[in-house]
């Protein structure tokens, strides 16, 4: 018989009947900041960030304004709030004003917002950043829910402003003013257009697109990995009235439909060149793409017996390792993480100067452009028009 040893049996008990604790899941950047966008697409924080154009007038009551010192003929209670200076003088710089369009978000959904505002962080800094949101006499008014004395009833935002505050410090601080893990660097090409023309009387020819692609980063066992997925279309419709033999109106509407799309993966060359500045490049290079472009025709008429619908030869669309360059600052260089993100607009083959692309770049040749530009997407209208190309990049990658 074995000897009873006191306690073993309570011990074993209490071990079998512990919690096994789940591992934790890795914090998401993006979750902690959806927190914030109650506030930053509530009405008092749009009135300012892109909701409304008291310059052309649109979502803006008394219509047009062009003297900026008209504001105040309707916005008459920003001065009671005005704080002073860092020198304890008045500041003046706080009348009724928009932010620099850089800061506009109406229309972006979540990760193109959050790219934004990191952008601002990387830039400005995270006690600039906070500084605004509880000194700035404008923020103060919104979280009132006043609108500087014009306006209906108070509408105040669904977070105070300490709550919402708190909720941004937990941004910066656990999800460290990203939008995407550590380790991790995603960038979205999107393009959307509709434009139609009246070549004849009775004709029209409407040119339809949309496109995207995403590419995702991610480091893992000391290799960079990125997928890559495409896809979009590109649709002509040209429609024809005209009359029958008997005299009665007919419509026929000839349809050429273009449709791309690919999926790629495999291994990615990152290199970043980190100056003393604190000013940074960061360049991927994927692995080589093919898009497969497939094309299709429709025609429906009741002027006659219209011609079959019948597909159209189809092609590949092959391309090198594709690159892109970021282009960010880092206000602390000691902790090698490189943060940010960007959300730019980006329109024809020549764009501007690089200077232009604060934290975006692309490399193909002599031109920069992004690759959906250059591979089934169309760049311009037929009449010249540019056509804007969204390209919205995060990133969260330490450097050696």
């Amino acid at each position: 018989m074995k000897p009873f040893i006191p306690g073993l049996l309570s011990i074993a008990t209490l071990i079998a009947a512990a919690p096994v604790q789940a591992p934790q899941a890795p914090v998401e950047p993006l979750d902690l900041f959806k927190k914030l966008m109650p506030v930053l697409t509530h009405p008092r924080c749009m009135n300012c960030h892109g909701g409304v154009d008291p310059v052309s007038g649109t979502n803006h009551p008394p219509g047009p304004i062009t003297d900026p010192f008209e504001c105040e003929d309707c916005h008459t209670d920003t001065g009671t709030l005005r704080y002073k200076n860092r020198a304890g003088q008045p500041d003046s710089s706080e009348m009724w004003h928009l932010p620099d369009p850089s800061m506009f978000w109406a229309g972006k959904d979540v990760k193109q917002v959050c790219a934004q505002l990191a952008d601002f962080v990387m830039h400005t800094g995270r006690a600039s950043f906070l500084d605004h949101l509880d000194r700035d006499s404008l923020v103060i008014l919104g979280f009132l829910g006043m609108s500087g004395g014009a306006g209906g009833p108070a509408d105040p935002p669904p977070l105070t402003k300490k709550e919402f505050i708190d909720t941004a410090t937990v941004w910066l601080d656990e999800g460290m003013a990203s939008c995407v893990r550590d380790g991790e660097i995603e960038q979205t090409e999107e393009v959307n257009s509709d434009f139609t023309q009246r070549p004849k009387p009775n004709a029209t020819i409407q040119y339809q697109q949309h496109g995207k692609r995403e590419s995702s980063v991610t480091l893992a066992g000391g290799q960079y990995r990125i997928k890559i997925t495409a896809s979009g279309f590109r649709r002509e419709t040209t429609t024809i009235h005209a009359t029958t033999p008997q005299g009665a109106p007919c419509t026929t509407v000839m349809i050429i439909d273009e449709q791309y799309a690919s999926a790629t993966q495999g291994s990615a060359a990152v290199v970043t060149n980190v100056r003393p500045s604190g000013d940074y490049t960061i360049q991927v290079t994927g692995p080589p793409e093919k898009a497969r472009v497939t094309r299709s025709y429709r025609n429906t008429s009741d002027c006659g017996p219209p011609p079959p619908d019948a597909p159209l030869d189809g092609y590949d669309l092959d391309s090198e390792g594709w690159s892109f360059i970021i282009a960010g600052h880092s206000r602390d260089l000691s902790s090698k993480q490189l943060v940010g993100g960007c959300d730019k607009t980006i329109k024809g083959r020549n764009p501007p100067p690089h200077s232009a692309f604060d934290c975006f770049r692309v490399l193909d040749g002599a031109f920069h452009m992004p690759w959906l530009m250059d591979h089934g997407a169309g760049a311009s209208e037929p009449d010249g028009t540019d056509i804007p190309f969204r390209v919205t990049t995060v990133w969260n990658f330490r450097y050696q």
